[in-house]
């Protein structure tokens, strides 16, 4: 599994995103009541940053394994052609049996020590790309929370010019109940 350089690029939108919305409820939370919910930005910013440096480091182990997987291909057939060498000089009457031995032992432990480095890398791979996905789950929940903060400063915001404009209205009612009385009275 590999992942493509336009990940990288919806990363990106994902951290701009958290810190534009962080920045826009950043202001509108001065005026909430107390009880409402807020967003550590700090804690934002530091996922998002986290995630952008493990998906760097993904990708160069991505990098560093498909060299490494095509550096052992290469060698896998030049290997075969060795072993196949090896294989016609045994069959020849008076072979050297230990030395076929030999380099088929000294052949084949080098086969594994590829293979192991590649696994090692393999592994390494899949233990980013958990975290990763944890990570990627981490953002998702805080971009969930800041657009119900978002959503929900709006909404206060909105009681509360609503709660203003029916004072508005009482006071201007009442001046005109105050004009109208005075009207009468003269």
């Amino acid at each position: 599994f590999f992942f493509s350089s336009r990940r990288r690029h919806t990363r990106s939108a994902s951290v701009s995103w958290a810190r534009r919305c962080v920045q826009e409820t950043a202001p509108i939370r001065e005026y909430n009541p107390p009880m409402a919910n807020t967003i550590d930005e700090t804690k934002v910013i530091k996922v998002c940053q986290e995630h952008d440096d493990l998906i760097k480091a993904i990708y160069m182990k991505e990098k560093k394994l498909y060299e490494s997987h095509s550096h052992y291909m290469e060698s896998m057939v030049k290997k075969s052609e060795e072993e196949l060498s090896l294989l016609k000089e045994v069959e020849l009457p008076g072979s050297d049996l230990t030395k076929y031995v030999g380099e088929l032992d000294a052949t084949l432990e080098g086969q594994m020590k590829e293979i192991y480095a590649l696994k090692k890398a393999i592994n390494g791979l899949r233990v980013d790309m958990k975290k990763e996905k944890q990570l990627s789950h981490e953002i998702t929940a805080l971009h969930r929370e800041i657009a119900d903060v978002y959503d929900l400063s709006h909404k206060a915001n909105e009681a509360l010019e609503e709660q203003l404009l029916t004072v508005e209205t009482y006071k201007a009612n009442q001046l005109d109940d105050q004009i109208l009385n005075n009207s009468i009275q003269y």
